[in-house]
């Protein structure tokens, strides 16, 4: 995949649907490869995703591996704690022709948001004290949707 321009929270579900369909069917993937060549900011939803991947594509043998990344973003990894779990390259890859373009236009439920950010504050106890309250936030609200659904 490619990272273009300023990837938020709002193209994460459809993002997310897209790569794990990808990994669970057969032939399985071994690898991901995320260029971010192009990408001038990721917000904390994008990056637990990408943690996301990473461990998803991990428990089937397979690998995330990150390129191109710039300083700020590999400052932003280490800060996370990510350059401890993803492959972080300057390798190029060839995209494959036939990609998919995701805008930012998708709705995103508090449970996608817990979910990415549970990723994250997997890592470290930092992570985990700098998403505290968000989490709380969410999870409050994750309980009263499914509370309302009952």
């Amino acid at each position: 995949m490619k990272a273009e321009g300023h990837i938020t929270a709002q193209c994460c579900p459809q993002l997310k649907r897209k790569v794990f369909e990808r990994i669970d069917i057969d032939p399985p993937v071994n690898h991901i490869y995320v260029d971010l060549s192009e990408c001038t900011y990721m917000d904390s939803t994008f990056l637990g995703l990408l943690v996301g991947f990473s461990r998803h594509i991990s428990a089937r043998g397979g690998k995330l591996e990150v390129q191109h990344a710039d300083e700020v973003s590999l400052s932003l990894f280490r800060q996370m704690g990510m350059d401890r779990i993803l492959s972080i390259n300057q390798v190029t890859v060839p995209l494959p022709e036939n990609m998919v373009n995701m805008q930012n236009n998708s709705s995103l439920t508090a449970d996608e948001l817990l979910s990415a950010h549970e990723d994250l504050m997997s890592i470290s106890d930092d992570n985990k004290k700098r998403f505290l309250t968000l989490h709380e936030i969410l999870s409050k609200q994750v309980k009263e949707k499914k509370d309302s659904e009952n």
